[in-house]
């Protein structure tokens, strides 16, 4: 129905669902189903702040369209699916992306001021990059990023050239991926590089358990 504002329907057995003519639905939990697809191509029409979760499920593909100035998402949750393509819009307002335990083998994260948290652990990811090309310059709101357990060989979250570290990042987890240790010593080396850019109150790490091959 359109009036419809609030959808959770998750646990269940699931196959496909049709949310094309609720234009209002601002918070869905259809997580724990077994949906192969599903149509968000009218998201958005409400005001405010949403939550969609779709973990564990069957989805390959999620597409999300290009949301309006005034709308945003406190959540997209997409973990454990057996994804192959993500597609999120580079101005859409989203403070929390999860795309964790799937089979994404590179992933694009949304440059704007309101990301907080990314996690694309436990995947097939050989590349993290952002609709920029710069951590620095459109992550300004970043304080977690988790990319642990992956195939990722080289990460340019800190190069100077491209502005440096995201300043309010507190948390970084890179371990168990395939980095040398010429590029975990890049990584460090540039970390160092303008420090006073970056304002968050402590720095955590997690750079153990990669393949060193010089």
């Amino acid at each position: 129905p359109s009036s419809l504002e609030v959808l959770h329907a998750y646990s269940n057995q699931l196959t496909s669902i049709d949310i094309s003519g609720s234009n209002y639905l601002y918070d869905m939990d259809l997580s724990h189903n077994q949906l192969a697809s599903i149509s968000l191509e009218n998201w958005g029409s409400y005001s405010g702040d949403g939550y969609i979760n779709l973990s564990n499920n069957r989805l390959r593909n999620v597409t999300l369209p290009s949301l309006p100035t005034d709308v945003g998402l406190k959540l997209l949750s997409v973990a454990d699916n057996p994804l192959t393509s993500l597609n999120i819009p580079a101005e859409n307002n989203i403070e929390v992306i999860d795309c964790s335990h799937t089979t994404l083998s590179s992933v694009t994260m949304p440059d704007n001021v309101y990301l907080k948290e990314f996690y694309c652990n436990h995947s097939f990811i050989t590349s993290v990059n952002t609709s920029s090309g710069s951590f620095y310059g459109g992550l300004n709101e970043l304080v977690k990023f988790d990319a642990s357990y992956n195939n990722i060989g080289s990460f340019d979250i800190a190069d100077p050239t491209t502005g440096g570290l995201p300043p309010r990042l507190e948390y970084i987890n890179l371990s168990n991926n395939a980095l040398s240790s010429g590029e975990i010593a890049r990584i460090l080396t540039n970390l160092s590089i303008n420090p006073n850019l970056h304002t968050a109150p402590k720095l955590h790490i997690v750079i153990n358990n990669n393949t060193f091959n010089g």
